[in-house]
């Protein structure tokens, strides 16, 4: 008989351990707190004001296969990226994957490979630039605290102008505020194709070749194991299913 009540209590402990997993994986999804900017074509409004784009709908498939749901907000990307580095359970995309960020974030998987650039006014014939130390004499307009920003910074660039806003910053390029900005191919046109700037107003000037980097979805270091495990076994679930690339090349070709 003892025997017997034994194997009870055993199984009973067992199925309330299962529970007490399960509810904590539900707790911490329904705690996560999601960030992103706006950065077309991975994360913007459309005309209809509803937030869409690349790294927008592979997040949604992410939850999606998690099961949890979870809302995403739109801030700049200073305010984030404080939140990411301060706060438990906090999601921010798309991150550049830099080695100065590896060890402040938990990393979940790709978003795209960035191809990053120097832009200048079409127009502006007193701009040339062969390679970067060239670029270095000129001033460059650049997203805050943006890992293109520290890299500026390491390579001693003397004049540099951030903002928070990628469009401030087209529209600063515009009025003459500063003469390159400094961005990756595929965000400035997702910018261009936002606004009513004609693509013939600009040109590259430089491919910065060593800047070119890859964006992430990454987590706040504190952040529940459990929630951080289930977050990349849902984004590794997508990869296997082919559901990334379909996304992919439906939004970025």
């Amino acid at each position: 008989m003892q025997y017997i009540f034994l194997g009870h209590y055993m199984k009973v402990r067992a199925t309330l351990l299962v529970l007490l997993l399960y509810f904590s994986q539900f707790a911490s999804a329904q705690s996560l707190t999601v960030y992103t900017e706006n950065l077309p074509p991975y994360h913007y409004f459309d005309k209809q004001n509803k937030l869409t784009g690349y790294g927008i709908e592979l997040v949604k498939a992410m939850f999606q296969q998690a099961n949890i749901a979870a809302p995403i907000k739109v801030v700049p990307w200073v305010r984030g990226y404080n939140y990411a580095l301060n706060k438990k359970n906090v999601m921010l995309f798309s991150m550049v994957r830099t080695q100065e960020r590896e060890a402040l974030f938990h990393w979940i998987g790709e978003v795209d490979q960035l191809n990053c650039f120097l832009y200048q006014l079409a127009a502006r014939k007193d701009i040339a630039v062969d390679d970067f130390e060239q670029a270095k004499l000129y001033r460059i307009g650049v997203g805050a605290s943006s890992f293109e920003y520290s890299k500026l910074k390491q390579l001693g660039v003397p004049s540099i102008t951030t903002s928070s806003s990628y469009l401030q910053l087209i529209e600063m390029l515009k009025a003459n505020r500063f003469d390159l900005l400094f961005s990756s191919k595929e965000a400035f046109k997702g910018l261009l194709n936002e606004t009513s700037n004609a693509p013939a107003l600009f040109k590259s000037a430089l491919h910065v070749t060593q800047f070119d980097q890859r964006m992430f979805i990454a987590m706040s270091k504190s952040s529940d194991p459990l929630l951080v495990a289930k977050m990349r076994q849902a984004y590794q679930a997508l990869v296997q299913q082919g559901a990334r690339d379909r996304l992919k090349a439906l939004w970025l070709n």
